[in-house]
Parts: C-alpha cells; structure tokens; sequence
C-alpha cells in the first residue's frame, strides 16, 4: 500500500494542487500575499486615447479614466478626498500622479487588476497602474474599514419613566411578546442549517471560492450562529426595549406573526401621531447577502457619497456579517424576521437610538428586504423610520417608514434580483408593499453603488442619479 501511493502521489499531488488556489485564506492574507508576490492578474484594462476596437485585450477611451481618477480625487465629505477611507493608494498622490501622466501626453495606461477577496458579485482587487512601455506609476487596493470602537450596550431602554397604568399593561403584553418572540426563535432556528449550507457555499459558487478552503466553513458555522443569535434578539427585543402604546398595537403584532397572511395584519404606516417626525439622527447603510463577516462589509464608498449629500447626519455601517439568501426568503413568507430585529437591536442597543428618535434606511440587494422588516420592528420601539431606500433587492410586506423607495434596474440578464421581483409582484394580495418602485434604466448589473470597479476604478454609477434624488430631499 504505502508503494502504490507513493506511485500515485503526483496525481494525487496534480489533484490536489488547484484546492490551495482561490481564495484559500482571508481577504486580509490574500491581500499580503498579493502585495508581496503578484501572481495571475483578474483583469487587464487598457485606456487609450484612440482605442482600437479589434484591440486585445480590447481598449476603453483614456477620457474614462481621468473621470475616475478625477472622482477619486477630489474632495467629499470633511473636504477629505473621496478615496480617503475607501481606496488605499501607493503612493498616496497616486490619482494625482495618473492624471498628471495624462495631461503630460502618455498615450496609453493600463490597470491590471488582483482579486483577493470577494462578496457577491463585488470583487475586492489589488491594482497597478503603468504608464507606456510598462512604466508603473503606482498601485492601489480597496480597503477594509477600520473595526467598529467597543460600546457600552444598555441592558434596558424605555423603562426609566414608566406611567402607573403601564404595569398593567406590562403583564398582558408579556404572553404575546413571548409567542411573536418564540415563534422567531422557531424560524431562525430551523432555517440555521440552510443557512450555513447557503454562506458556506452556494455564497462560494457565487465568489469563485475554494469550496474546501477553510473561510468557507467558518461562514457556514457563523451563519448558523447568527441564526441562533438573531432568533434570541427577536425573543428578547420588545421585552428590553419599551414605548407606549396602546393593547391594539400588541395584538396587532401578534396578528402578524402569522406565515405568509401576517403583514396583512401588522402595522402598516408609522404611528398616527399630530406632532412632526423627528429629525433624523443617522443614517444606516446596509450591505447584501453574503457580506462575509462584520470587517468585510463594501459600502465605504456609498457611506462615503451618503455623507457628501447629507453633512448633518451620522452615516453608520449597519452589520449584515453572514446573512444569505434564505434570510430573505424568510422574511418575504413572514416565517421569521430575524435579520430585521438584528438591524433593528444594532440600532438600539450599539447606536443608542431610543424612542422618540428618527432614522434612515439605506440598503442594497438582501439588506432592502432586511429595513423593511425592520421598520415594523423599529415601530414597535417608537423610533421613526424617517425614510426607507432599497436598492436591487426583492422585497414583500408592508414598510412603517414615512418614506419608501426601492430603486431596481431594468435588465433581468444584468441583475436577477428584477425576475424574483415580478414573482414578488404575482404575490400582491398576499404581500401588498406600500414602497414606492422606481425603475431606473441602464442601471447596470447587481453591484454595489459607488464601489469601485475592480478593473476600471470607476465608481459604480448605474443608481447613483436616483439615488442622490432620494437622499437629499
């Protein structure tokens, strides 16, 4: 035995070799391996100033890319450059030095681009810029936002000023909110598995991942561990966090825990209330399915912009660490809604949002479908839901914000999300949806907004109009 596996060891050895490819390691450790040694490039780009168009690999107008470094260069939000935070250039005047090349006569410059992480369809690369005849100018990556500081979470909100009747009120909610909170726990519960099948490798098919690399099987069992953490949230939410209100909110919450019927039931609109909305204090952005861990989120670019629109607000990443597909079909067949009480406890709890306080939604792909789960919950505290924006993500049920939109592109070949979105429209008497659509066309594939293309570094554009429209007014 021992000779005849050694007589196969090459072709075990030749088998074997391609599992240490791909995406063996964490983004981070691809990324040193990347900057120490460039191995097989992602893609090649060539910007030339009269591009051939039987050229190979085939060339894009150089003008293309000075409007990318040009956005990249100049200043954001804090008069910062929009790079700052989102790109990490060497040298730092790196976009300076390409356009400088530009305006000095060079002809031709070419990006050729390094994967070393990935989620989704949104590619994280290593990129070096060369002049002609091969001279390099410089390389950038796109970069990890720096871990969020340690908070001091409150155990208990709402409860400082209670009214004498409220007690009473207290013990006849606390059956309900034990049966809306077991019956999440029941959801989350039977859907962990799926779960950490779903982020441990349909999430792998998706990314080219090793589907043996041991990221892989760290997703899978975060995924399942969130499922449990986020069915407990949703168990212990309402009983941590209190408002006033009235004994026909609480039944019209439990109503609404029932499969598929239940947001027919549920609360349907903010509360009716004659005073003004509050103020919005922050703004959260939201990440897609398949995000890969709370470091790995890719919206610093769309933070970025939001913050650029919207100076006097607080722009926050909100966490969709290891949520997939499955947490979305769950939410849409109301089965449970445990993504939407994570958002809604990250608010709470490591925001410090509290009754009586206002808040902004924005979202892309799975995380459209996560605020408006959250809005309902979100109501249940007393935090207005001041507006509500998902973008290329299906979604069903009723949202609580005083606005919402949801912004989809209209080509079904470039983002799948569109086709589960007119199944969604077939289901209308069962998920009424009080979302304004918008169809925006020419809006690109199912990528994030403003992250910048792996192979061109231009930010992504495709809803950027729409989008801004929204957010400012």
């Amino acid at each position: 035995m021992p000779t005849l596996l050694r007589s196969k060891a090459p072709f075990i050895a030749a088998l074997l070799l391609p599992l240490a490819g791909c995406l063996f390691y964490p983004g981070k450790k691809e990324l040193e391996l990347l900057e120490a040694k460039r191995g097989a490039p992602y893609a090649v780009t060539v910007f030339s100033r009269n591009p051939g168009p039987a050229a190979e690999p085939p060339e894009r107008p150089l003008a293309e890319l000075r409007q990318a470094m040009l956005y990249w260069a100049s200043p954001g939000s804090e008069e910062k450059p929009r790079w700052q935070g989102v790109l990490a250039p060497h040298p730092e005047d790196l976009y300076q030095r390409v356009l400088q090349a530009m305006d000095q006569g060079q002809a031709r410059i070419t990006l050729t681009a390094y994967q070393y992480d990935a989620t989704g369809l949104d590619y994280l690369t290593l990129v070096d810029y060369a002049g002609e005849n091969g001279s390099p100018i410089g390389w950038d990556t796109v970069d990890y936002p720096a871990p969020p500081p340690p908070r001091q979470r409150p155990l208990m909100v709402g409860f400082a000023d209670l009214r004498w009747w409220e007690y009473p009120q207290m013990i006849f909610d606390l059956p309900f909110y034990l049966a809306i909170g077991l019956k999440e726990l029941a959801g989350e519960i039977v859907k962990s598995p799926l779960s950490a099948i779903d982020s441990g490798w349909i999430g792998t098919a998706v990314e080219n991942r090793n589907p043996l690399s041991p990221v892989n099987f760290e997703r899978a069992a975060m995924a399942f561990a969130e499922d449990w953490q986020d069915g407990f949230t949703a168990l212990t939410f309402r009983l941590r966090v209190h408002h006033r209100h009235t004994p026909l909110d609480t039944l019209q919450e439990f109503l609404g825990i029932l499969p598929i019927a239940g947001p027919v039931f549920d609360h349907k609109s903010p509360p009716d209330d004659s005073a003004p909305p509050p103020a919005t204090t922050l703004i959260a952005v939201g990440q897609g399915i398949h995000a890969g861990g709370r470091e790995e989120l890719f919206t610093l670019a769309w933070e970025r912009a939001i913050k650029e629109a919207r100076p006097e607000a607080v722009v926050t990443r909100a966490p969709y660490c290891y949520g997939g597909v499955f947490d979305v079909i769950w939410s849409m067949l109301n089965l449970s809604n445990g993504l939407g009480y994570d958002l809604a406890a990250y608010l709470v709890f490591e925001e410090g949002l509290g009754p009586g306080e206002g808040v902004e939604l924005a979202g892309f792909s799975g995380s459209a479908q996560k605020e408006v789960a959250a809005s309902r919950v979100l109501r249940s505290a007393g935090i207005a839901v001041n507006k509500l924006i998902g973008v290329a993500g299906p979604v069903a049920g009723f949202s609580c914000a005083r606005e919402s939109h949801l912004l989809l592109g209209t080509d079904p070949l470039a983002d799948p999300v569109i086709l589960a979105e007119h199944a969604e429209n077939a289901l209308i008497p069962l998920f009424p949806s009080n979302l304004r659509v918008q169809w925006i066309p020419g809006a690109g594939g199912h990528h994030i907004p403003y992250f910048p293309n792996p192979a061109t570094r231009a930010p992504e554009s495709g809803y950027r109009r729409a989008l801004e429209d929204v957010i400012k007014r």
